[in-house]
């Protein structure tokens, strides 16, 4: 897999297509995503609703495949969440067991 940085609206979109169908998006935050081979976006997570008060931020994810969560990823996607919060709510689909 290869890690997109840096590419936030991408990633909002393709987690907002696969989540909801559409472009509604979550509003300000950071997106990761993740690539194959081909370029092509299999998976995506934002980060967003952060309260640092609480140290409290949400986690909204998406994927097409299972390859995507390696441990290199899941250092990429909660290497934040595990250094600077004290809980981290995700929001995923029940109907998406891939992600």
């Amino acid at each position: 897999m290869i890690v997109v940085w840096d590419a936030t609206p991408a990633v909002e979109r393709f987690v907002s297509r696969g989540l909801w169908g559409d472009d509604r998006g979550v509003g300000p935050c950071q997106g990761v995503g993740f690539a194959d081979a081909t370029g092509r976006m299999v998976a995506g997570v934002l980060l967003h609703n952060y309260q640092p008060d609480g140290g409290v931020i949400e986690v909204t994810g998406y994927s097409e495949t299972r390859r995507w969560l390696t441990r290199g990823a899941l250092e990429a996607v909660c290497g934040y969440v595990f250094r600077h919060c004290q809980l981290a709510v995700a929001r995923i689909s029940e109907h998406n067991a891939t992600a």
